[in-house]
């Protein structure tokens, strides 16, 4: 105890030994004077270099000649090392309850379950009598005879990480990464299995592969594994086709609408795609509004039926606000020896070829479905596009216009208000004045209505026409604040016609004015709101008759 024998000597015992029961029945002095043939205790003492030492004493009773009891001998047995590693043990024990991961105790040489902590019993669903009744493999899903035992030697040997999948008590599985190696529990040689649930990270995995080869938004395959797999196509393959496809009208949908709407239309083409073709062909999306299709074993004929399904299937579609349409082209490979990337060279050419010839047509289409839109929105397309049409017509003749200002103010007249198709309808059709932000709604179909002409050869000439139809003379329109000359001659010509014709037409906040109101109306605000000497010819040319429609 670090002290002389002599330093001891003729000191108290409670001097020397910590007791805390020295007042209590369990007192050694108290019980041995009761009869009792030996008493124990844990006691500690703190050793001269200060550390704290722990110690079991023996204590047995001292009598004399005549049976008195005159005291008590002690043994001390030096036990700190022993209570550390009760202390360790038990702090372990607590550690693998608490522990996150799954920690099972699994007996070595039958493969019985010892033990299992907290966290198994919560993931497996099993109580703790339940696991002890277990043998490990009732909790693996998927695992054979051979791997198990295979496994178990491994964690013999050194220990072993592995994958697997386990069963739950209530059948369902999940994916796990487990940890063993060989332990000694109690005397017992036995496994420690550390189990970790890895369903989060296999769902990543798995999304990260699907990402990897996918499209995220179509589901489609993505370019990258349409090229690999146009390098894998084998002998078996021939003949293989393969179609490219052009998406009309994104670029159109995603300015009018909003790229939600166009992402809708991207995802309803994907859709026919997949729908018109065999389930092991290739769909993929190679770019932006770009389409390619391998079909394996399939000839030129069979090739060109799958377009009709999918031109079939476009013209069916009930998307809206606009059906998809795709340029297709097709070109087959039927020798082996032949070349891939020719073909799909020849593929692409054949799909340019099919968009310049459906050009028109889809343009045609195209502001039919605009039109078809406004009518759906209980907009007087027709009758205000006739009317105007004839205004403009008698009034490009009275001005003696140049004939492309004539030729764009007949087209101005049907398409100006094309940018209302994007504008809720609740803002087109309201009976009283509008809010703020619904005014500041309607002052962008000026806008919308240019980035849709831009998308078409046949509007392109007059989308700046479009975008300046509500600027005022004196600057103070929309959307740029142009004035004066810098305004298109047509939007200035079309301004006057279409001011006087909605003057002379109901509307729901307010009916109609008379035709010499709305002149007057004209008159009054020509060189602020309209071109004055356009204004002054559209007057004069009404009360001579000539554009009384």
């Amino acid at each position: 105890m670090g002290a002389e024998p002599g330093g001891l000597v003729g000191k108290l015992c409670y001097d020397v030994l910590t007791n805390p029961d020295c007042h209590t029945p369990r007192c050694p002095l108290v019980r041995l004077n009761a009869g009792a043939p030996l008493a124990e205790r844990e006691t500690t003492i703190v050793d001269p270099s200060g550390e704290t030492r722990h110690f079991l004493v023996t204590s047995a009773p001292l009598h004399g000649e005549s049976g008195e009891f005159d005291g008590l001998v002690e043994t001390l047995k030096d036990i700190t090392e022993l209570r550390k590693a009760v202390d360790e043990l038990h702090t372990y024990r607590v550690l693998i309850q608490e522990a996150r991961d799954i920690i099972l105790f699994v007996r070595l040489d039958d493969g019985r379950i010892l033990d299992a902590n907290g966290a198994a019993l919560k993931a497996y669903g099993h109580t703790r009598e339940e696991f002890l009744n277990l043998h490990v493999r009732d909790l693996l899903a998927e695992d054979s005879e051979e791997s198990h035992k295979s496994r178990t030697q491994q964690a013999v040997e050194g220990g072993v990480l592995f994958e697997t999948v386990h069963r739950r008590k209530d059948g369902s599985t999940f994916p796990v990464e487990v940890s063993s190696r060989r332990v000694r529990v109690e005397g017992t040689d036995a496994l420690i299995n550390i189990v970790r649930d890895i369903t989060r990270r296999k769902l990543a995995e798995q999304e990260l592969l699907y990402l990897t080869f996918h499209d995220k938004l179509t589901g489609a395959y993505n370019r990258a594994y349409f090229e690999e797999q146009l390098k894998r196509i084998g002998r078996g393959s021939f003949p293989c086709s393969i179609i490219m496809g052009d998406l009309n009208r994104l670029k159109l949908t995603n300015d009018a609408f909003g790229h939600a709407a166009g992402d809708a239309l991207l995802v309803e083409t994907a859709r026919i795609l997949r729908e018109s073709c065999r389930s092991d062909d290739v769909v993929a999306r190679i770019g932006g509004d770009e389409f390619a299709l391998i079909l394996t074993s399939a000839t030129e004929a069979v090739a060109r039926e799958v377009i009709e399904r999918i031109k079939k299937a476009c013209r069916r579609s009930h998307l809206q606000p606009l059906k998809p349409s795709i340029a297709l082209g097709a070109a087959t490979l039927a020798d082996p020896e032949g070349s891939i990337e020719e073909t799909l060279r020849e593929a692409e050419i054949d799909m340019y070829r099919t968009k310049l010839e459906e050009a028109a047509d889809v343009g045609i289409q195209t502001m039919h479905d605009l039109q078809r839109i406004l009518k759906g929105k209980n907009v007087d397309v027709e009758g205000h596009a006739k009317r105007l049409s004839l205004l403009m017509r008698k009034l490009s003749e009275e001005m003696r216009l140049p004939r492309d200002t004539a030729e764009a103010l007949e087209l101005l007249a049907a398409t100006h208000d094309i940018g209302q198709v994007a504008l809720p309808d609740h803002v087109l059709t309201k009976a009283g004045p509008l809010t703020d932000d619904e005014w500041d709604a309607m002052k962008r179909h000026p806008e919308i209505g240019y980035r849709i002409a831009r998308t078409s050869p046949d509007l392109a000439p007059i989308a700046e026409s479009i975008l300046s139809h509500h600027e005022r003379w004196d600057g103070t329109g929309y959307p740029r604040g142009l004035a004066g000359d810098r305004i298109p001659l047509a939007a200035r010509v079309l301004t006057v016609a279409d001011a006087f014709d909605a003057m002379t037409s109901d509307r729901p906040y307010r009916k109609a004015l008379s035709a010499e109101e709305a002149l007057s109306e004209l008159e009054r605000n020509a060189g602020t709101q309209f071109d004055p000497a356009v204004a002054e010819a559209f007057v004069r040319l009404w009360r001579e008759h000539k554009l009384d429609a």
